[in-house]
C-alpha cells in the first residue's frame, strides 16, 4: 500500500533520500518545523549515522531511526493536512505503531515532541519528560550581531581578542570553497581523539553530504581565515517558515559549527 507521496505503509519503509525532500516541502508549507530535528537537511546528513527511514501510516508520514532491536519515532507529520486536523488522532496512532513495533520484537521509542504535539497527549495515558541536551538552542539574530548586555559579554571579549590578535578575512561558504571546508573539517576531527570517535565519523559524513547536496539544499554558510588558511566554518539550513511558540519566523538551523 501506498499514501499520496508513494511510500511504503509502515512496517515497510525507505531510507531518506535527497529526492524526498518535495515530500517535507509540501507538509512543512502547512505544518512548519518546529524543531531543527526535522530539518530535512539534518535528517538527510545523519541518514547513514541513525539509519533514517520514511513510512506512511494513515494522515502521517513517519520518520523514524532504526538500529538493531530498537527503533526511535521522531514526531510524525501530518501528511494529510493540518496539525489541528489530525492531531485528534496522534494518540491513537502512537498506541498503534508502539504495539506494532513490539509484535516486530522492537523496542519503541517517541522523541522529540514539540509543544504543540503534547497538546494533543495532555489528557491522555502516557507519560513524557524532557530531554535537556537535545533542547534547541534559539537566539535573536540581532542579540549575536550586537553581543549587547552582561548575557553575551564572555562573547563579546572573546571577540574583541580575536580581532586584535589576528588579521582575518571572511568568505562565503559556496561551491569553490565546499572541498576545502571538508577538508577543514577531517582536520579538526583528528586533532581532537578524546572526543567519540563514531560521532566524529558520524559528523565527517554529515559535512560529505552535505557538502555533495549543497546546490540541491537551501543551505548557507561561512567561514573565516588567517593567513589564507580556514579556522573556523559553519553551514546552515536557511528555513523560511519556522514555526515557534509565539509566531512564525525565518531562521537558520546550523548543522556544522567548527
Amino acid at each position: 500500500m501506498t499514501n499520496n507521496f508513494g511510500l511504503p505503509e509502515f512496517p515497510s519503509s525507505e531510507p531518506i533520500v535527497l529526492s524526498h525532500q518535495k515530500i517535507f516541502q509540501e507538509i512543512f508549507l502547512i505544518n512548519p518545523p518546529t524543531i531543527s530535528d526535522m530539518i530535512f537537511a539534518n535528517l538527510l546528513g545523519w541518514q547513514r549515522y541513525f539509519n533514517y527511514q520514511l513510512s506512511a501510516y494513515q494522515n502521517f508520514l513517519l520518520v523514524f531511526s532504526r538500529r538493531q532491536k530498537e527503533i526511535i519515532f521522531l514526531p510524525p507529520l501530518p501528511s494529510g493536512g493540518s496539525l489541528s486536523a489530525c492531531g485528534p488522532d496522534l494518540f491513537s496512532v502512537i498506541v498503534e505503531l508502539t504495539n506494532r513495533s513490539r509484535q516486530l520484537g522492537l523496542n519503541p521509542l517517541w522523541r522529540y515532541f514539540p509543544d504543540a504535539y503534547l497538546n494533543y497527549l495532555k489528557d491522555k495515558p502516557v507519560k513524557y519528560f524532557p530531554e535537556r541536551d537535545n533542547f534547541d538552542y534559539i537566539y535573536q539574530r540581532e542579540e549575536l550581531t550586537r553581543l549587547s548586555g552582561q548575557k553575551f559579554a564572555a562573547k563579546r571579549n572573546l571577540l574583541k581578542q580575536f580581532q586584535r590578535l589576528y588579521q582575518y578575512e571572511y568568505e562565503p561558504v559556496g561551491i569553490k570553497n565546499l572541498s576545502e571546508v571538508y577538508r577543514f573539517i577531517r582536520q579538526w576531527s583528528r586533532t581532537r581523539p578524546v572526543l567519540n570517535s563514531e560521532l566524529i565519523r558520524a559528523e565527517n559524513q554529515l559535512a560529505i553530504s552535505l557538502s555533495r547536496n549543497f546546490s540541491f539544499l537551501p543551505l548557507s554558510g561561512g567561514l573565516i581565515r588567517v593567513a589564507k588558511k580556514i579556522v573556523a566554518v559553519t553551514l546552515a539550513s536557511l528555513v523560511q517558515k519556522f514555526q515557534y511558540p509565539d509566531g512564525i519566523f525565518p531562521t537558520a538551523v546550523i548543522h556544522i559549527e567548527k
